[in-house]
């Protein structure tokens, strides 16, 4: 039994693979779990388990899929059931946390399926877990009066298969690195962290070293909301056989190792059981977990629109591996993008954190229509890893502006490439751009000493007293580079770069408009280090400390960059 697709509020459809994880991301408030709940409520009620009050209507419709006919299900509930008898001879199915089922029901509930939901067979085949029902369902239990009664919780299946109590163990010692106990000797059973001191012996031989070692190992009802939550999830999929499994911030009280760990299990889970798991999560720990797993997974980002509706990008396939392939991007932070509202795409790390310091500036100076922690700032590794990062994000329409040196003006066939990548049409630039680089791209004239020497002295002809420091002597070599290539200039100068050629300046800051409305804001000021001319550090990894502690993230060029990439970022549609 599959679910192989929600229709979302306005149509939007999201295919969920089987066996596989569909994992629902995106930034706050935009209904991960709305629409888990309301796939839980359709799957019980069909039409009738629509929208919870208080909430939007989010899940339309699903589309279930029994494999099989009749006769196939019933044989699975009596191979993965207790049956008992009532007086008339009718069988019923019994599994932990699940309504008893009678057989002679299920062809009634089948019939039904489309309309009615899967009823009083739900609970046999879709496990639904959010944080809260997760911690409770690890607290001590009865034990049952008599070994012939069918298990009634995931302790009781336990006692009943102590290989499947090893496999909960072995998993809690990967994750939290402590060993488990199952405690079938009290009248609540209930699982203690730890081992005792001395062997347990047989059960109608029971030690007082044993009882007493046994009562000093702490409860697992008295451990953290981590532990109890991670155990809890992982109960009932080891002791049920679920074919659907929703579950709600599995990540939740875990720490990044942990979440990190979890979602390999769940991955190994799925691939082992043949299961379908669908979750909503924030935390890229869990995702990253669920990619090494080499289980199928395939991502949906939500966003809201302005007017509060929610809308479904499904994340291709293809990118995904792309990201988890490539050995750059596996190691950025590019897929926390999936839970922010903004990505700025620089070039460095240095970029990132500048921007992120000048923008946290902004932030105090103006309001700003979105706060900044809802940004993330992404390194490209240079300009060349810029479109593979855009293809990646934009098909989960995650919304992006890209932060180049401005030399990427240099290469016309790498800016056009750009350009078509955030969904322009090149030919609307073209114009522009020839008019502004004509100046760059003229034949370049031999260099000799004497023109290098006759530059430096127009320069410095009336400064001759000035003492000859560091800042000077940039500016000697500043004048060299540019003699030796007209591009470098931009990166030198600037928009500065343009003087003296005022069609070409025109058109330059016709063109730098436009690319800004469609989303690539170069640099004006050049490259990252025009942003502190005066800073004594120049270049590595002491120029960004040095810049901010100076307050240059502060001034007036990096205000500026920074309000132009939240005014082409929030202009853009979600």
């Amino acid at each position: 039994m599959t679910i192989d697709e929600l229709e979302i509020a306005g149509g939007q459809r999201i295919l969920l693979p089987a066996p596989g994880i569909t994992v629902i991301v995106g930034p706050n408030n935009v209904g991960k779990s709305t629409i888990l709940r309301q796939a839980n409520a359709r799957s019980v009620q069909g039409y009738a388990g629509g929208g919870f009050p208080g909430e939007p209507l989010l899940v339309e419709n699903m589309k279930i899929s029994v494999n099989g006919n009749l006769g196939d299900v019933v044989d699975w509930l009596k191979r993965h059931s207790r049956t008992t008898l009532t007086r008339d001879g009718s069988t019923i199915f019994n599994r932990p946390n699940a309504q008893a089922l009678k057989e002679v029901d299920v062809p009634h509930y089948l019939s039904r399926l489309g309309q009615h939901g899967l009823q009083s067979i739900h609970s046999h085949v879709i496990f639904y877990g959010d944080a809260t029902n997760r911690i409770s369902s690890v607290h001590p239990t009865e034990i049952r009066e008599s070994i012939e009664q069918p298990p009634s919780h995931p302790f009781h299946v336990m006692q009943d298969n102590a290989n499947l109590f090893d496999e909960l163990n072995d998993l809690c010692l990967r994750v939290f690195r402590k060993p488990l106990t199952l405690d079938a000797l009290s009248k609540q059973m209930n699982i203690r962290i730890g081992v005792t001191t001395t062997d347990a012996p047989q059960v109608n031989r029971l030690s007082h070293e044993y009882l007493e070692s046994l009562k000093e190992l702490p409860r697992l009802e008295n451990q953290g909301d981590g532990m109890r939550s991670f155990i809890g999830l992982i109960l009932p999929l080891l002791t049920s056989s679920y074919h659907v499994v929703f579950i709600d911030e599995p990540e939740a009280f875990l720490h990044p190792p942990q979440a990190f760990q979890l979602g390999r299990i769940l991955g190994e889970q799925v691939r082992s059981r043949g299961m379908q798991i669908i979750l909503a999560t924030h935390d890229k720990n869990l995702l990253a977990g669920l990619l090494q797993s080499e289980s199928e997974v395939s991502i949906v980002r939500l966003d809201r629109k302005d007017e509060g509706s929610t809308i479904a990008h499904q994340l291709s396939v293809e990118n995904l591996k792309r990201i988890w392939t490539d050995p750059v991007l596996r190691h950025t932070n590019v897929l926390d993008g999936l839970f922010h509202k903004l990505v700025v795409l620089a070039e460095g790390d240095r970029d990132c954190t500048f921007f992120a310091a000048a923008l946290e500036h902004l932030n105090t100076q103006q309001n700003l229509a979105i706060s900044p922690s809802e940004i993330l700032f992404v390194p490209s590794g240079g300009k060349g890893g810029l479109r593979l990062l855009i293809e990646v994000l934009s098909s989960a329409n995650v919304p992006i502006v890209a932060s180049p040196d401005l030399d990427v003006l240099d290469d016309r066939t790498f800016l056009k490439r750009l350009i078509e990548s955030m969904g322009g049409i090149w030919e609307r630039y073209e114009k522009n751009y020839d008019l502004a680089t004509a100046p760059f791209r003229q034949p370049q004239e031999r260099v000799h000493v004497s023109h290098v020497l006759k530059s430096l002295n127009e320069v410095f002809r009336e400064r001759t007293g000035e003492t000859f420091g560091p800042k000077i002597a940039e500016e000697f070599r500043a004048l060299i580079r540019t003699r030796e290539s007209p591009w470098k200039s931009l990166k030198l100068h600037g928009e500065g770069a343009w003087n003296g050629n005022p069609q070409s300046a025109l058109a330059a800051e016709q063109l730098l408009s436009d690319l800004d409305e469609l989303g690539i804001v170069a640099l004006r000021v050049g490259e990252l280090e025009r942003f502190a001319r005066t800073l004594v550090v120049k270049k590595g990894p002491e120029w960004v400390p040095a810049a901010i502690a100076g307050g240059f993230h502060t001034e007036l060029p990096a205000q500026e960059h920074v309000a132009r990439l939240m005014r082409s970022g929030l202009g853009k549609p979600a």
